[in-house]
C-alpha cells in the first residue's frame, strides 16, 4: 500500500492509497505540458484541447493554460508572491485537498489535487483539476481525467507562497 505523509501545524497525518494508484507515481507516459525548456513541470493535465500546467524556474512559479504550446493564460509569481496562495483542507477519515491559487486581477485559478478519506464512499480515490473564479463568483471547475499530481518537491518550490487567506478557497473543488 502506498503511503503519503502530510504535515499540518506540526501534526503528522498518514494517508494510505491503494497500491494500484500510488499518489506520487508518474503516469506511464508524460502528460502534455505548457512548461518551456529549462523549466520543471510541477503539475500538468490535459483538459480536452487545452493543457493546464504549473512550471518552475528561477525561483518563480508559472501557471499556464490554453492550447498546448500556445497558452492563453500565463501568470508568473511576482517578487512578493502576493499573487499566489497555498491552500490545504482536511476531511473525514484523513481525506485532504491542496491547491495553489494564482491571481490576476479579479480572476483566480486554483490548481487542486486531493484524496478521499476512509469514511467516504471511495476511500483513497484521487482527483485534481483547476477551479476558476471571478471575484466571489465561481466560473468553472475543470476535472483532470487522470488525477494528475504535482511533483514531489512542489512544496519546496512554492514555499514562499503565503497560505490561503480567502475563505472562498477553503473548500472542496
Amino acid at each position: 500500500m502506498a503511503v503519503r505523509a502530510l504535515s499540518l501545524a506540526g501534526l503528522s497525518l498518514t494517508l494510505a492509497a491503494p497500491a494500484v494508484a500510488p499518489l506520487t507515481a508518474a503516469p506511464s507516459s508524460a502528460p502534455a505540458s505548457q512548461c518551456r525548456a529549462g523549466e520543471k513541470t510541477v503539475y500538468s493535465c490535459s483538459f480536452g484541447k487545452s493543457v493546464g500546467s504549473i512550471c518552475a524556474n528561477g525561483g518563480k512559479l508559472h501557471y499556464r493554460y490554453g492550447p498546448a504550446g500556445r497558452p492563453a493564460i500565463d501568470i508568473a509569481s511576482n517578487g512578493e508572491w502576493s499573487n499566489v496562495r497555498r491552500g490545504f483542507i482536511v476531511g473525514g477519515g484523513g481525506g485532504s485537498q491542496r491547491h495553489l491559487r494564482f491571481i490576476r486581477g479579479d480572476h483566480s485559478y486554483a490548481v487542486f489535487w486531493g484524496v478521499a478519506g476512509q469514511y467516504t464512499q471511495s476511500p483513497g480515490a484521487t482527483w485534481s483539476g483547476i477551479h476558476v473564479s471571478e471575484g466571489k463568483t465561481d466560473l468553472t471547475t475543470l476535472r483532470c481525467k487522470r488525477a494528475a499530481w504535482p511533483s514531489d518537491d512542489w512544496e519546496d518550490l512554492a514555499q514562499d507562497a503565503p497560505e490561503e487567506d480567502d475563505s472562498q478557497f477553503e473548500a472542496w473543488f
